[in-house]
């Protein structure tokens, strides 16, 4: 099927309608009613193609009712959670989107071509392709279905209120529909910054036998430029993604908030340089720097996300 990223950053935005210049935008993919089980149900047969005229066959009567249309499922294979001695027993697992009209009381699933309705993508492959069934392919009475739900699409942004008051919002998005509309999450909220970081080895190249596990980051825009962070210094070069997976997987996410408060100090002289609008990340004001008597207090948490081993 279709990669879907859970994350997308856009950096500094400057054109995108409602969202203040030079703030991030960040889109997070949500799953509802995903299952918290291994499997749902078992697979009958075995699985060696995903192409769209093929329907999965599952074990036991009425193991359809779990399902529903235009949800996610997952195929896979249980890993043997490294007790056991043959390594390829875990072979990965393929995702589709389950079209089967009224699943209930069935014993099959079907992957067609249509488009959801709710996007107007069509999220099946229209061919077969090998690499979706890695090891061979499903084994049938050892390997299952797993529901993972409806995906859905969060974007998180700073935009100008009516009251001049800048307001970190949420919106949901709906791919090839229209979007929800946007709502206020926190107020007083004037900059969004989104950096990433890879463990790359030898500098400028992706070198796995000289990976130290640790995240070099520069202490001035000049060594920023040569780090293993992304996107924490002005005009700072994203790095390649090129078959050896240098970098299509960050190892760590830096997320940085920067809010203000509603009303000016009249304490704060605002005439003094220093006093205004800060610069984090590559968001940087140019000079002469804009002044006020705001209060202003920065948030910053790094994440590492799992399973971030490159490809």
């Amino acid at each position: 099927m279709q990669w879907i990223p859970p994350l997308w950053i856009v950096d500094n935005s400057t054109s995108d309608t409602g969202v203040i210049a030079n703030t991030d935008i960040l889109t997070v993919a949500f799953g509802n009613r995903t299952s918290g089980t291994d499997t749902d149900a078992g697979l009958g047969l075995n699985v060696t193609d995903v192409s769209p005229g093929s329907a999965l066959n599952l074990t036991g009567a009425n193991t359809g009712n779990m399902f529903r249309q235009w949800e996610f499922i997952l195929l896979l294979v249980t890993p043997d959670w490294g007790f056991g001695t043959d390594p390829t027993i875990d072979r990965g697992c393929t995702m589709l989107q389950n079209t089967t009209a009224d699943p209930n009381n069935s014993t099959t699933l079907t992957h067609g071509s249509t488009a959801d309705p709710t996007s107007g993508i069509t999220w099946n492959p229209p061919s077969d392709i090998s690499a979706m069934y890695p090891g061979g392919g499903y084994v049938g009475g050892s390997s299952g279905v797993r529901d993972f739900g409806q995906l859905t699409w969060v974007s998180f942004f700073i935009s100008l209120g009516t009251n001049g008051i800048p307001n970190l919002m949420m919106q949901q998005r709906h791919l090839g529909g229209t979007s929800g509309t946007a709502q206020v999450l926190a107020e007083g909220i004037e900059d969004l910054q989104i950096s990433f970081a890879c463990d790359t080895g030898t500098l400028g190249v992706y070198d796995l036998t000289s990976l130290n596990g640790e995240l070099d980051e520069g202490t001035t825009d000049s060594t920023r430029m040569a780090d293993e962070w992304w996107n924490n210094v002005p005009n700072d070069n994203l790095p390649l993604i090129n078959t050896n997976g240098f970098c299509n997987l960050p190892t760590a996410v830096r997320i940085t908030l920067v809010a203000r408060t509603l009303t000016q100090d009249d304490l704060i002289d605002a005439t003094v340089t220093g006093n205004g609008p800060m610069d984090v990340e590559n968001h940087r004001y140019s000079s002469p720097r804009p002044t006020d008597s705001y209060r202003r207090r920065v948030m910053s948490t790094t994440v590492y996300p799992r399973n971030n081993k490159p490809l």
